[in-house]
Formats: C-alpha cells, structure tokens, sequence
C-alpha cells in the first residue's frame, strides 16, 4: 500500500514511501486497481470482437501513453505544481 495507519494518541496515516518515490501510476492503481482506459483491454473481457477488433492498437496506445505519463509523474512533482500555483490545500 501506499499508506500506513497507526492507532493511538498519535496515531493518523503516513506514506509508505517518499512523496517522490510514488508515482501517479501507483495511486491510481491502489484506489482503482488495474489500468483500463476501455474495459475491453482487460484480458477477461466479453466482447466476441477482442481478438480482431480495429479499435483495439488504437486504445492500446493511448493506454500505453497515459501508464507513461502516470509512471513518470510522482507525488512530490504534483504537490511542487500545487506550490507554485499558490494551492494550500488538496481536495
């Protein structure tokens, strides 16, 4: 996990890692599981189309690119981001 709780007086949540070892990738992952831009890129899907599907290299491509994107992007980059546009606080 990303997080780890502590109980007690002082107890509260703490990140496993440093902000700049935890990518993106890592948080979406842990709050939605496996990165699926369209449900049929899953390995378990329905749709009879999968195997010749024409679509298919197109969305596996954009997949491609946003784990890229979400891989190369940590926590600490995003909280820098927020700091210089004078944000407090994240919602």
């Amino acid at each position: 996990g990303i997080v780890r709780s502590m109980v007690g007086p002082d107890g509260g949540y703490t990140l496993r890692k440093t902000p700049g070892d935890i990518s993106l990738r890592d948080i979406y992952e842990a709050i939605e599981g496996e990165i699926r831009i369209v449900d049929c890129m899953s390995g378990n899907t329905i749709c009879h189309l999968h195997e010749t599907c024409p679509q298919l290299p197109v969305w596996d491509r954009v997949q491609l690119s946003m784990v890229k994107i979400l891989e190369e992007t940590t926590l600490e980059q995003m909280l820098a981001e927020n700091s210089i546009r004078g944000l407090t606080r994240v919602n």
